[in-house]
């Protein structure tokens, strides 16, 4: 289930990048 955790952090990452730009 880490493999999601990680995958998930990652979406919400790159969608906070996006959004701050």
């Amino acid at each position: 289930k880490a493999f999601v955790l990680v995958f998930i952090g990652t979406v919400i990452q790159d969608l906070t990048i996006h959004g701050s730009h």
